[in-house]
């Protein structure tokens, strides 16, 4: 991108994922090749988790992008921007395990962070990090972010006082807007992203698919008792759930076409066109619901739409971690072209979990 530095994350350590499968397909093809049938399983599966995993590393999706306003952290599905204006400090921590870029954000900062380790230490307090090194030594690493954030501040003080309303957000990753007639907005949701998630799902209902049909053939061949009629049963049910939540996250989108106090809710299923079909009146308020964590260290928000008289509202966007950013944004966006009031609703929760600080 222009005036900035995109630093990508090494996929070098990481090979042994399609490494494993590859070498998976191999056993499979040589037992297929030795008249052992389930290496047709072996090849399905392991073939499939190649693919996937050759299509994830070729789109390196996770990067740090430093430009003049600040550095975005793209890691998997997630992206994150924070400002300069922001942060105190980038420094490197070093406790038990690996060393860690810490993000320092100011007292008085608003800005929260996904990704965040345990502090030496302590067992409850966490900070901000960078989720990986970029290929770069921990410690240039932050000298870089530093020097960034010198200039711009340097830059910023230098610069004459003029009003601004200052720099608009990004809405979530993945969103499409498009302008109906100038009277209105088609807001379209993302669909599913390639992700560890997604793989684990994917490899999930293909297993329980091939478990299903094993089930059928071996009843088919041996006889049926009663015993065999409810395990397959059980099993069909479970692969059929797991087979059509699956294809229904792949192939149906999810849209909002946003009028003056009228919000339209879509889904449509590709190939087909409209299955279904919502509307949603006098619409009274967007609401973005927070839930600051109780240790402090952080925050869980979603978006929601209330319609006069309802007892209950529509989800707009699910519960992100310390990425309030671009859900305000959204949020401001459907309040904008429905003409209707953004609040926010704030109460205290539990911290979530913290991740593997390895």
């Amino acid at each position: 991108m222009p005036d900035g530095t995109v630093l990508y994350e090494p996929r070098g350590p990481q090979l042994w994922q399609p490494g494993c499968a590859a070498l998976g397909v191999v056993i499979g093809i040589a037992a297929i090749a030795t008249g052992q049938l389930g290496g047709i399983v072996l090849v399905v599966l392991f073939g499939l988790f190649l693919a996937v995993s050759v299509m994830w590393y070729r789109q390196r999706p996770d990067r740090l992008t430093i430009d003049e306003a600040g550095f975005t952290v793209s890691h998997g599905a997630l992206t994150s921007r924070c400002l300069w204006s922001e942060v105190e400090s980038a420094t490197v921590v070093r406790g038990k395990g690996r060393p860690w870029v810490h993000i320092q954000f100011r007292s008085d900062s608003q800005a929260t962070y996904p990704w965040r380790k345990a502090l030496p230490g302590s067992s409850r307090r966490t900070a901000a990090t960078l989720p990986a090194n970029y290929g770069m030594d921990l410690d240039e690493l932050a000298a870089l972010l530093e020097r960034r954030r010198r200039q711009a501040l340097a830059s910023e003080s230098d610069a004459p006082d003029t009003p601004t309303d200052g720099p608009e957000e990004a809405l979530p990753a993945g969103y499409i807007i498009h302008t109906i007639d100038d009277i209105g907005v088609e807001i379209i949701r993302p669909g599913v992203t390639l992700s560890c998630f997604t793989l684990f799902v994917g490899v999930w209902t293909v297993l329980w698919d091939i478990a299903t049909i094993s089930v059928i053939a071996a009843a088919g061949r041996d006889g049926f008792d009663a015993g065999e009629v409810v395990l397959l049963a059980l099993t069909a049910a479970v692969g059929a759930a797991f087979t059509v939540l699956g294809l229904r996250a792949l192939l149906i989108r999810r849209s909002w076409v946003v009028t003056d106090g009228v919000v339209d809710e879509r889904s449509t299923f590709k190939g087909i066109g409209e299955i279904r079909h919502r509307r949603h009146l006098d619409v009274a308020r967007i609401e973005m619901r927070t839930g600051l964590w109780e240790t402090g260290a952080g925050r869980t928000d979603d978006l929601v739409l209330w319609t006069r008289g309802s007892s209950s509202p529509l989800e707009l966007h699910p519960n992100v971690e310390n990425t309030p950013g671009p859900l305000r944004a959204l949020g401001h966006l459907f309040a904008r072209h429905t003409r209707r009031p953004f609040t926010t609703v704030e109460q205290r929760i539990p911290e979530p979990k913290p991740p593997d600080s390895d």
